[in-house]
């Protein structure tokens, strides 16, 4: 069993003893204590293992001051736009898409701010959208 099932076991169990009136504090500790040794795992992992997981991960962003999810493809990214409407979701290619841009903070936060208005856009439509909004301002 890897580490997802492990936690996702854990939570269910947790979920089950609280119905039941039960202390899960041990077990929280443990799901805890798993969740830390997954980031561990994934902070370690290229883009391009990234991109083979279905798997998604909440980011605290220290550069736009909120949390982003980065999410290994685009049903995932479905899934947590489904689950949490209100974040930003960034595919494993919408990544590499900038880092191959190697923007500034600032030229971040303004790609940020039209994904964030552009609701589940592309990162690269996204762009294409500012841009044009910038044009009609001008």
């Amino acid at each position: 069993m890897n580490l997802i099932e492990r936690i996702q076991k854990g939570k269910d169990l947790i979920l089950r003893g609280r119905s039941y009136g039960k202390d899960t504090t041990a077990l929280e500790i443990e799901v805890e204590n798993l969740q830390c040794s997954l980031k561990a795992e994934v902070s370690q992992l290229k883009l391009s293992e990234f991109t083979k997981r279905n798997m998604a991960l909440l980011v605290d962003s220290r550069v736009l001051g909120e949390y982003v999810w980065f999410c290994s493809n685009i049903e995932i990214a479905t899934q947590v736009r489904r689950d949490d409407p209100e974040k930003v979701c960034y595919t494993s290619e919408e990544l590499q898409h900038l880092l191959n841009l190697n923007p500034s903070c600032e030229s971040l936060k303004v790609i940020h701010e039209a994904k964030t208005l552009f609701v589940g856009s592309i990162l690269k439509e996204t762009v294409e959208k500012k841009n044009e909004l910038n044009k009609l301002r001008l």
